[in-house]
């Protein structure tokens, strides 16, 4: 497994994948089926290392201007609903941040993405196209307890600081939010009490999780929310939220027959540390309730859903950094949806089921499935295997090997092609690579094959690559 959750140990040239992926998750028209496994499959390329990129920033320094970038040229080739499809891609990323007194902080990055398809691949209804220069993200903070002491002699028990402008937001380990909104948030933290508040927007041009035609492509949503964790425990870091969501999303064009609101709120709770030594772990439990539109304008339906997830990896304490690693995890469903995703042929009648959330999980770089009526067991195992070797002391080799089940046997997944009946939907094996060449230079390999099961009525293996060289400045 690539990463451990909530810990910064992934080198700096990993970091980079999440700028060639976060581009890519940019809206672009009505989507087609594939199209959505598109943007799923590129969510977790970005989000296998944002938080280590966002963690790279300098922000304890005095007085402090530094800026950089990355440019990301990189080539993925996957099986989709007709035929194996494949394009290139250019990524510049440009950051600056300044730090003011120990006090400020000015953070912004631009982001610049070309991609382009191979002939007849695009399942968008176009081969080319250059987004940007865009705000990938940009935000001010304020150490408030800092300045008021530095400036008016004001100790405060207490660490708070005010963050706003665009910024990657998570709750809890990221399945019920994690991803960049627009807004404000504010954290105080005693010796033994972190609270995290939470007040934004989506940005509009974000892909929708709703991928009904006419709103696909854009969403209007508001977060409220606030996290509470508890730091008074050696080795462990509990932690409890709630967190709430309004749609104000607008159709384009207007529907006058159907109406796309979904309101959802979320109430999680979970640990992250360390059951013996070495061995770590990651738990997530959250309860979604709110209301959905029926398909057909035939007024709204309560939201009883659920999702868990459990992780545990083990680093064995020898000089090749081997890491064993096993995850489980379960979305409920909806029994009477055609959609597992959309509100057009979405739930009919009665209570809705479905988890549906903002955040996120790897559900496998082939299958791409998102975590909605889904449950997956992962194991994985990754290593350095010629740590003594200058030259390839820094390439790090890894598998992860998935077996997937619906959790409503009746219900659909987001990929319309499981309707054969069965409750098993296959096995997928994904291969990555990491090697960091010099500081300043990575290549990134990554490999998936899934093999359909009983859900399906055909017999097929679906195959993912994907190649990268990041350059950083």
């Amino acid at each position: 497994m690539e990463t451990f959750r909530g810990l910064s140990h992934v080198c700096r040239w990993g970091m980079a994948v999440a700028v060639v992926a976060g581009a890519l998750a940019s809206p672009l028209a009505a989507q087609s089926p594939q199209a959505n496994q598109f943007f799923q499959r590129e969510q977790f390329l970005r989000e296998d290392t944002r938080r280590q990129l966002d963690a790279d920033m300098p922000t304890e320094q005095k007085t402090v201007a530094t800026w950089g970038g990355y440019i990301i040229p990189q080539w993925q080739q996957y099986d989709d609903v007709r035929k194996q499809s494949n394009f290139r891609q250019i990524d510049l990323r440009l950051w600056g941040n300044v730090v003011v007194d120990e006090v400020h902080q000015f953070y912004a990055r631009m982001k610049l993405i070309h991609t382009n398809f191979g002939p007849g691949d695009s399942p968008f209804g176009w081969n080319q196209d250059l987004e940007g220069p865009n705000l990938d993200q940009g935000f001010y903070e304020l150490r408030l307890s800092k300045a008021l002491k530095k400036y008016w002699g004001i100790d405060l028990p207490f660490d708070s600081r005010v963050t706003v402008g665009r910024q990657f937001v998570e709750f809890g380990n990221g399945l019920s939010l994690s991803t960049i909104l627009d807004g404000g948030t504010f954290a105080v933290e005693t010796g033994q009490w972190r609270a995290t508040g939470l007040f934004a927007t989506t940005v509009r041009s974000d892909e929708n999780i709703d991928h009904s035609p006419l709103v696909a492509d854009h969403m209007d949503r508001t977060f409220g929310g606030m996290q509470i964790d508890y730091l008074g425990l050696s080795g462990h870091q509990p932690f409890a939220y709630f967190l709430v969501q309004h749609d104000s999303t607008e159709e384009e064009p207007e529907d006058y027959r159907q109406e796309y609101d979904y309101d959802s709120n979320y109430f999680g709770f979970g640990s992250n540390g360390e059951v013996v030594q070495n061995v770590r772990y990651a738990t997530e439990i959250v309860f979604q309730t709110g209301t959905s539109q029926r398909q057909n304008n035939l007024g709204k339906s309560p939201i009883a859903a659920f999702a868990f997830d459990q992780l545990f990896e083990y680093y064995i304490p020898v000089k090749h950094d081997p890491v064993l690693g096993v995850e489980y995890a379960v979305a409920t469903g909806d029994a009477d949806r055609t959609s597992a995703t959309d509100t057009v042929a979405g739930n009919r009648s009665g209570r809705d089921n479905a988890f549906r959330s903002f955040g996120y999980i790897n559900t496998g770089y082939s299958s791409a499935y998102e975590f909605t009526n889904l449950q997956f067991l992962r194991t994985g195992f990754r290593f350095k295997p010629m740590p003594d070797c200058p030259a390839l002391a820094k390439l790090e080799i890894g598998s992860d090997l998935f077996w997937y089940w619906k959790q409503q046997i009746d219900g659909p997944v987001s990929d319309f092609r499981a309707d054969g009946g069965g409750r098993e939907l296959g096995t997928e094996v994904d291969i990555y690579a990491n090697y960091r060449i010099f500081s300043d230079l990575a290549v990134m390999v990554r490999y998936g094959r899934f093999w359909t099961g009983e859900a399906y009525r055909d017999d097929e293996k679906r195959d993912y690559l994907y190649a990268g060289l990041i350059y950083s400045f």
